[in-house]
């Protein structure tokens, strides 16, 4: 009788055990498909009917970790990477979400340390769309604080010049060599190289001297496009690159406090190029995903007033909740 009873309870063990994993399969699935549609808020909420059936795993955590951060929730999402980690020290992708973490808080050099670290040791184990990740939040300091990453970060840089390398080789020899054809669109940055180099053409042209008309040619009528309209269409060149820019970041699968962030550092970089119009463009988009977001209506006023705008300048300073006094003696100058 004690032998049946203990086989009996055996198997009811194992009938729990596998109505447990085959609760915890569906629940998986399920947060699963809501973070396919991007509607994280249902998959947080599925996290919670996981934890409430005891799942524990690690994995499950920390797609709890990414769904925080997907709604914008960053003290949650650190404190589940955090859990992440105590269960799994090397959890690579717990690792990127604190590095991304450090960057959105304005730690640059402490996102920048954890990214040095996963991919000094870790490179490679990642996978492609971790890579992508990656490229994706370390382009910007790639592209414009290389002397910083060459300095302090050097797995950082190589890592992004790998990749601009790879990138580079997947794009056929044809479409490297030949023109684009009548009809194709050409990308933004190389059509403002190709304006800009017509500009140079066009300046060079008008210093040189006329030529003297001999007896046996007429003095040939020289058509040249004037400057202006050049100017023009590196204007909307420009903006047309912006546009792009826009277009990549509302795309991507991020939250939108970090898409408002990736938007203002973007048109940092066209205002330091002078890219005025490129740079409101940027700003304006910020603003349209958050109408109080302080440091886009700064970027902003600080942008009219370089312009020589002031009253919209006072005007987006006047739309910020905190007074801030720099800006303040920068506008009444």
């Amino acid at each position: 009788m004690g032998k049946a009873n203990r086989k009996m309870n055996k198997n009811k063990q194992k009938a729990q055990k596998k109505d447990f994993q085959q609760k915890i399969d569906k629940l998986k699935a399920k947060m699963l498909q809501y973070e396919k549609e991007m509607n994280y808020a249902e998959a947080i909420n599925t996290l919670a009917e996981l934890i409430d059936a005891g799942c524990r795993e690690a994995e499950v955590i920390y797609h709890g970790a990414r769904n925080y951060f997907m709604v914008g929730d960053y003290v949650r999402a650190a404190k589940w990477a955090d859990m992440t980690l105590d269960f799994v020290p090397e959890h690579i992708g717990a690792r990127i979400l604190l590095a991304r973490l450090c960057l959105i808080n304005d730690r640059i050099d402490d996102g920048l340390a954890i990214f040095e670290f996963v991919l000094e040791h870790h490179e490679e184990s990642l996978r492609a769309d971790q890579q992508e990740e990656l490229e994706e939040a370390l382009s910007f300091y790639g592209k414009h604080q290389e002397q910083r990453l060459q300095e302090s970060y050097p797995h950082i840089l190589a890592f992004l010049r790998k990749r601009q390398l790879q990138e580079e080789r997947s794009v056929p020899a044809q479409e490297k060599t030949e023109p684009a054809a009548a009809g194709t669109t050409e990308s933004p940055l190389a059509a403002l190289k190709a304006l800009k180099n017509r500009l140079a053409a066009v300046q060079n042209d008008e210093n040189q001297p006329e030529p003297s008309a001999s007896p046996e040619c007429e003095p040939v009528e020289r058509t040249v496009e004037p400057v202006e309209s050049v100017k023009v269409e590196e204007q909307e060149v420009s903006s047309q690159n912006a546009e792009n820019i826009e277009r990549e970041i509302l795309a991507k699968e991020i939250s939108l406090l970090e898409k408002v962030t990736m938007l203002n550092k973007f048109a940092g970089a066209e205002f330091v190029k002078g890219e005025f119009l490129a740079a409101e463009s940027l700003l304006k988009s910020a603003l349209r995903l958050d109408a109080c977001h302080e440091d886009s209506l700064r970027n902003l006023a600080v942008l009219y007033f370089a312009k020589g705008e002031k009253e919209k300048a006072w005007q987006a300073a006047a739309n910020m909740k905190r007074t801030d006094f720099v800006l303040l003696d920068l506008l009444r100058r």
